[in-house]
């Protein structure tokens, strides 16, 4: 069930990015040409394609201590550190003000 909802996660910020449509002349955020969604069912091995560059995001909790202070001693990653959670997806459809 996790590793479905970080597979959506990733979908999910993906379909935002795309939704707004603007004029050409008006780029805001990101422009993406290409995106492959994988699945990694150990956390390590998750952890070790960061570090390598074989994926830029991993969109699940890390609660290993080993692991996580591998990633926060790395200074090429970013973290960030989130409580709670959700399993829906909101999107604000009503654009920029």
């Amino acid at each position: 069930m996790r590793k479905s909802i970080g597979i959506l996660l990733v979908v999910s910020l993906v379909l935002s990015l795309s939704i707004f449509v603007v004029a050409e002349d008006e780029h805001t955020g990101a422009w993406v040409d290409e995106v492959i969604i994988t699945r990694e069912g150990s956390r390590g091995a998750a952890i070790q394609k960061l570090e390598s560059g074989d994926i830029d995001i991993y969109g699940h909790d890390i609660l290993d201590p080993e692991l996580f202070n591998r990633l926060e001693s790395n200074p090429d990653i970013d973290y960030k550190m989130v409580t709670g959670g959700s399993s829906e997806f909101l999107f604000n459809i009503s654009g920029p003000v």
